[in-house]
């Protein structure tokens, strides 16, 4: 954009003002010649790509908690951290517009939990806990 705005004929200047930059950003911007991102074309693997045939196998053994999957991992040489393996094996759902959301959402609620199935409403709020209340300091 502040190139194509310089081979309109504006000086840094003006670019500087509209855009908002300083005008010694706007001259460095005039100036570097047009690049290619480095990466651009590339496919850049995983660090987890070399062990997905063990995730696979902890996870039809049904090992989905991550923290023991990466000890697994690492006495094997896996260099990686732990975000990576959880957006790997817990991978994140797509989001959906607000209404859809809420209308999925509406039977999961934690107070449609019957009583007695440990649900946070049991054990974290003050004012509704049924029973004698020696949890909440009463």
């Amino acid at each position: 954009m502040t190139r194509k705005k310089a081979m309109e004929g504006k000086s840094a200047y003006a670019i500087s003002k509209e855009t908002g930059v300083a005008e010694n950003t706007a001259k460095r911007y005039i100036d570097q010649p047009v690049r290619q991102h480095g990466l651009k074309g590339r496919i850049k693997g995983s660090k987890l790509d070399p062990y997905k045939p063990q995730i696979d196998a902890m996870l039809w053994q049904v090992i989905f908690n991550c923290v023991v999957m990466q000890e697994r991992l690492q006495e094997t040489g896996y260099k990686g951290g732990i975000t990576i393996l959880k957006d790997d094996v817990h991978p994140q759902p797509q989001k959906q517009g607000r209404a859809a959301e809420s209308a999925h959402r509406g039977g999961n609620r934690v107070a449609d939990l019957p009583a007695g199935t440990g649900g946070v409403q049991e054990r974290h709020h003050r004012g509704n806990v049924q029973g004698n209340g020696a949890e909440c300091g009463e």
